[in-house]
């Protein structure tokens, strides 16, 4: 038991006196062996950019989707997909044959009611007050003549109606003695037939007779109304150029003619539109139709992109949005193209946010500066920093020789000393960027840091004093 106790003393004496020898030489090393320098740089007076990075897309001036007005067959198509256009460019047609011959009536009208008004403009012809006044004179004299022919008919129907009951009398008389000789002789009353046919002549006659009297006093009374009526017009007619052109007559002529050529107007739009024209400068990026097809009205048929300016959309979060105003200066690179800066300007800020998986972003929109966006697409991934401000005039060291201590997170930097050892130095820092950090204390001007290689044991991760 008691050699037992004494192995046991014994090994656990051998592993102190190795821990502690091992420890012993490694700090004899560290102090002997200088650690490998990777890169140096000298503490200077600087201007630190502040900024905010942020990623987001490329998106064009807009995008214009060009239809028809109308429906109709298409006869060309002028432009293909990736087509560069002028405003007024020509870029599909429709039939025309209906809308032109819609303009040529609408045209006609036009003509119609500007006649129409010429004439009651025209001024007074003496000429035409004679023949109205000789139009007068003409109605009265046949209106006298009419009248007369009146009378002359309804005395000469009351005369040719009492001969012709007459006539009827005296025959129904013959007729009745005729009758009452063959009684007296006891003959048949068929010998008096003929006394019965002339009786039955004499009473037609009066009807006929009464239906011509009617007739010549219809056309009589015919002809006076046709003469007055022509006295009227004749009046009318001279009162008309007498007086002028009467003011209500004008303005219904003049608004007819306004609407006979809106109407041309109209016609003349609807031809223009059977033509699709590109109404901005841009690029094709779409055509939906082709030469037989029919387009429908307020379809797209062309979709046009403005590539005049491009934007950025970024997307800040809402912790920095604050510091973001308009106009201020962004630096931009596109994924697809990472040898390409592009220079920018931020455009607008949006005042409401949007979430992106659970965080409160705004949307930027800055304008791209350069003469180099020829080969940037819209829809690009793109990245932007956007400067929010600067820290002028203070001591810079570089970001990469700025180094964090797990054990206490304070900030050191390695100093690079006299004889070329190198020694490690507890700094206070302010702003930082990816590229450069403000030095508060620690370091002065002139001050060389670098950075190093450092080889850690087990024994290492306490905190160096």
């Amino acid at each position: 038991m008691k050699r037992t106790m004494l192995w046991i003393i014994a090994a656990a004496a051998i592993a102190v006196l190795g821990v502690g020898g091992y420890w012993f030489w490694d700090q004899r090393r560290g102090q002997s062996a200088q650690p490998e320098i990777l890169r140096t740089a000298v503490i200077e007076r600087n201007t630190i950019d502040l900024t905010i990075a942020s990623s987001g897309s490329v998106a064009v001036h807009r995008k214009l989707d060009v239809a028809f007005e109308f429906p109709g067959a298409v006869t060309a198509v002028d432009v293909e997909v990736g087509d560069r256009v002028e405003p007024g460019q020509r870029l599909a047609s429709l039939e025309r044959a209906t809308a032109e011959e819609s303009l040529r009536q609408a045209q006609i009208a036009v003509a119609q009611a500007e006649l129409n008004l010429s004439r009651l403009l025209r001024p007074v012809d003496s000429g035409q007050v004679r023949l109205a006044e000789l139009s007068i004179q003409e109605s009265l004299a046949a209106m006298a003549t009419a009248k007369i022919s009146q009378q002359v008919a309804q005395a000469q129907a009351g005369y040719d109606q009492e001969r012709a009951r007459d006539f009827a009398s005296r025959a129904a008389d013959a007729q009745q003695s005729v009758l009452d000789r063959l009684d007296q002789f006891g003959l048949p009353e068929a010998y008096a037939a003929p006394a019965t046919a002339a009786m039955m002549e004499a009473e037609g006659n009066v009807g006929i007779t009464q239906l011509r009297s009617d007739q010549a006093l219809q056309r009589a009374q015919s002809n006076w109304q046709s003469a007055y009526e022509r006295y009227q017009r004749s009046t009318q007619t001279l009162a008309t150029l007498r007086e002028g052109a009467d003011a209500d007559q004008v303005e219904n002529l003049e608004l007819a003619l306004e609407l006979a050529r809106l109407n041309v107007a109209q016609a003349q739009a609807n031809l223009d539109s059977t033509t699709l024209r590109a109404p901005i400068a841009g690029i094709v990026a779409v055509v939906t139709v082709q030469a037989g097809d029919t387009a429908a009205m307020g379809v797209p048929v062309v979709t046009l992109i403005d590539d005049s300016i491009l934007y950025v959309d970024l997307s800040v979060d809402e912790i920095d949005v604050g510091a973001i105003h308009e106009d201020q200066p962004v630096s931009v690179n596109v994924d697809a193209l990472p040898d390409l800066t592009i220079d920018g300007v931020v455009e607008s800020i949006a005042l409401l946010p949007q979430n992106a998986g659970g965080v409160s972003v705004y949307p930027v929109r800055v304008r791209l500066h350069s003469a180099e966006l020829a080969a940037v697409r819209e829809g690009m991934t793109a990245n932007g920093v956007i400067v929010v401000g600067a820290v002028e005039d203070v001591l810079t060291a570089p970001t990469w020789a700025i180094r964090t201590d797990p054990a206490t997170g304070s900030t050191f930097t390695y100093r690079l000393a006299a004889g070329g050892t190198v020694q490690r130095v507890d700094v206070e820092i302010g702003a930082t960027t990816e590229t450069m950090t403000e030095i508060i204390s620690g370091l002065e001007q002139g001050a060389t840091v670098a950075l190093v290689a450092e080889s850690r044991s087990l024994f290492d991760l306490q905190p160096q004093r």
